[in-house]
């Protein structure tokens, strides 16, 4: 792969021929080095972190993870070969919380690589505002992976974890709603009582104690306190398409 950055191509999208997000600008890359399955280096050591997704991490502890995280690795890598070189298209917040730029990459044809992993089962859908622009086709691509139980999917294990979180990072938590708090302008829904969800801007849809949740996201090692009690880890929202009742 070059190493070199070409930035004076802007094109429009192509992806709404396959229905993968609203129309966006596209700035031609050639990408230099592939991190893992969702985050890449372009020219002056650039890194681009993909939007909308999370692929698994290679250091994961459960081999089941780190596994796909290899798949999700070299399923990139082989995607990029493929179709270099590729277009860029930032997100509407451009940068993480490390400097990286967040977008998206397609291939000339429309092909959105985010879309291509998560059908593959090698990443999940996850929206962080107000990066939404491919929500609903991230969404149905996942449905489309956990209907065929490939990748992640393939095992109960990482579809529906017990909550007994060991480390912070993203997860992939399933558990019981046994306390709300309202605050004026978040709700603090508590799962289990071991974790709370920080839900800012308070949700429209009704989370009320008893109700089953599967939440995605990623979890702080940060306690919550308030009144007489205490949750050891948080984990921020700020889209409810992370949160699903089941």
């Amino acid at each position: 792969m070059s190493a070199f950055f070409v930035s004076v191509v802007v094109l429009p999208t192509r992806a709404g021929a396959l229905g993968c997000g609203p129309v966006l600008a596209n700035k031609l890359v050639e990408v230099s080095y592939v991190y893992d399955g969702d985050t890449v280096k372009i020219a002056q050591r650039q890194k681009v972190r993909l939007a909308g997704i999370n692929t698994p991490e290679l250091d994961s502890t459960n081999p089941v993870i780190s596994e796909v995280a290899a798949q999700a690795t070299v399923f990139t890598r082989h995607w990029i070969d493929q179709n270099a070189p590729v277009y860029l298209q930032v997100a509407q917040d451009a940068k993480d919380n490390y400097g990286r730029t967040l977008g998206y990459l397609v291939s000339g044809n429309g092909e959105d690589l985010g879309e291509a992993l998560i059908k593959k089962g090698l990443a999940y859908a996850v929206t962080v505002a107000p990066n939404d622009e491919k929500q609903q086709c991230y969404a149905r691509a996942e449905t489309l992976a956990r209907k065929a139980r490939v990748g992640v999917w393939s095992s109960k294990s990482v579809v529906s974890r017990a909550l007994n979180i060991n480390s912070a990072g993203f997860q992939l938590i399933t558990g019981k709603i046994t306390r709300v708090f309202h605050f004026k302008t978040a709700d603090a829904v508590v799962i289990d009582d071991s974790i709370v969800l920080m839900i800012k801007p308070k949700p429209s849809m009704p989370l009320r104690i008893g109700r089953s949740l599967e939440v995605r996201g990623w979890v702080n090692k940060k306690p919550f306190r308030y009144d007489d009690f205490t949750a050891l880890y948080v984990l921020h929202l700020n889209n409810i398409a992370n949160i699903k009742v089941l």
